[in-house]
């Protein structure tokens, strides 16, 4: 075959897997591209074509590749730099982003999308000042341009100007509003937009809830099931979800279900047993590892699996992070504040038996969230291990609550001897029963703001929770004290953002704290 009449082929090949992806048909696409590829290795648009489907598989490495093919081929070509660049920030090379994106600046520089990619860009380095030019820039050219506002309003959150961040939401809002009010949209694009705008009410969610605007806050929060990256219920029951005010009255059967990290159900279970206290039925869907602390701790009628709460068309359900909204909480109506799960006597005393060997009292310690869940707003919450050892003290032992994710550090650590003698056993314990049990029998609870902060809060030991500079929003921003549990004291990072700090302020109080035992 001539080479002309391959060049002709490869168009007409990737005509037809255009065609394919506008009927839903990618995989049987990506044939087409690749078999344009072949005919003509020159010809840059199917490059480009497969590069967008391997984007949308998060096959980011292999998208960039082929972007870079199809720019060597046409350098002129201003939309395959772009999603070279955007391939680039989703694969976190964000220094390579940025190049490709100040390049294409010079030749657009009134291209509000690349501005504001160079926002996110910038701040994603912690290069906070360009960052705000470049959204103020775009804003500048164009003040009906949503995207530059909610970027800065997530920002000066994460900054902890709260007022300004919510300013700048509500301009994003109305601009957002006015859009789709105007435009007579349809389809995947109503959703689309839809979907924009959920994200703009949760990122005001997280801010009016730092300020402790609860009314507000928990009413925005419910968007987080319907925005850009949704935040799921563990599962989907067929029955009709609640989403109106629960009448305090007229008691019925409710369905809820856990949702989010391990932190946020042992937070919120509190909810559900309230509800069964004063006369609803509930069953509760929750992570099957938590099932025998719940059971125990009676905070409902039934424990189901997801796997069954799926099944569920008869009674309706609420996630579990809906109750606050749904039950009208707010700071100084919390309605369950003391200690509200407990541990077998006899779980607690096997351990009480394992620790009193150490003759000191003992403090349980927790540095290590889960780090794929330190995004945005909560990176940052976790503390370098190295931290602890301003604690060593031969007044108390520590303890390590450390599961999973961090574990490695206390191999490595350079101040073992200063921990239990039972650590390994401790380290191999996976029953929450257990980890509850452990928590019960120190003297002392030192945290990040992890699900043992929660776990030790809800069983009413006395916790100090160590706390970065603007934290996650059920902390607020300013007490020592906090309304979710009484057993808590919140130590907080200054605008410094240093743990040293933090760590001066508690070592100094456990040793007047141990001093005054000694005397």
């Amino acid at each position: 075959m001539k080479q002309e009449d391959k060049h002709h082929l490869s168009i007409q090949k990737n005509r037809e897997g255009i065609d394919l992806i506008k009927n839903g048909e990618k995989d049987i696409a990506y044939e087409y591209f690749c078999e344009a590829i072949n005919l003509n290795p020159k010809y840059p648009p199917p490059y480009f074509n497969v590069g967008n489907i391997l984007m949308e598989k998060k096959l980011y490495k292999k998208a960039i590749a082929n972007y870079i093919k199809s720019n060597t081929l046409d350098k002129k070509n201003n939309q395959y730099k772009f999603k070279l660049g955007l391939a680039y920030a989703e694969s976190g090379e964000f220094k390579n982003s940025i190049r490709v994106f100040e390049k294409l600046l010079k030749e657009e520089d009134d291209n509000l999308e690349i501005l504001n990619n160079l926002g996110r860009l910038h701040k994603e380095i912690g290069v906070f000042e360009t960052s705000i030019n470049y959204f103020e820039k775009a804003i500048s050219l164009n003040c009906n341009f949503h995207k530059p506002y909610i970027e800065l309003g997530i920002l000066y959150a994460e900054q902890g100007h709260l007022e300004k961040s919510i300013s700048l939401l509500n301009k994003a809002l109305n601009i957002k509003n006015k859009f789709i009010e105007k435009k007579d949209l349809k389809g995947k694009e109503l959703i689309k937009n839809k979907s924009e705008l959920a994200t703009i009410y949760w990122n005001l969610s997280l801010s009016n809830l730092l300020l402790n605007n609860y009314i507000d806050g928990f009413k925005q929060y419910e968007f987080r099931i319907c925005k850009e990256f949704p935040i799921r219920p563990h599962a989907k029951p067929i029955s009709e979800r609640i989403t109106k005010k629960l009448s305090l009255k007229n008691k019925k059967k409710i369905l809820l279900v856990s949702e989010q990290g391990l932190g946020d159900t042992i937070q919120f279970v509190r909810y559900s047993q309230y509800l069964k206290n004063i006369g609803y039925e509930v069953t509760l869907c929750a992570l099957d590892k938590l099932h025998s602390l719940f059971k125990y701790s009676n905070v409902c009628d039934s424990l189901i699996s997801q796997i069954d709460a799926e099944k569920v068309y008869d009674v309706p359900w609420a996630p579990l992070l809906s109750l606050p909204n749904l039950l009208n909480i707010i700071p100084n109506n919390i309605l369950v504040r003391d200690k509200y799960l407990s541990v077998p006597k006899e779980r607690i005393k096997k351990w009480e038996k394992i620790l009193k060997k150490e003759k000191k009292p003992i403090i349980g310690i927790n540095w290590q969230g889960n780090p794929n869940a330190e995004k945005g707003g909560v990176k940052g919450r976790s503390i370098p291990f190295h931290e602890f050892e301003l604690l060593k003290s031969s007044s108390y032992k520590l303890l390590s609550l450390q599961k999973g994710y961090g574990l490695d550090d206390l191999e490595k650590c350079t101040f073992k001897e200063y921990f239990v003698s039972a650590q390994k056993d401790i380290n191999n314990t996976l029953d929450f029963i257990d980890t509850a049990a452990i928590i019960s029998c120190c003297d002392l609870v030192i945290t990040s703001d992890s699900m043992n902060a929660h776990l030790s809060g809800s069983l009413g030991k006395e916790t100090w929770l160590l706390l970065k500079y603007v934290p996650d929003w059920r902390w607020g921003t300013k007490s020592n004290f906090t309304h979710w549990y009484d057993s808590l004291k919140l130590y907080r990072q200054n605008s410094n953002c240093l743990w040293k700090d933090v760590f001066r302020v508690v070592a100094n109080d456990l040793e007047l704290r141990y001093s005054v035992k000694k005397k």
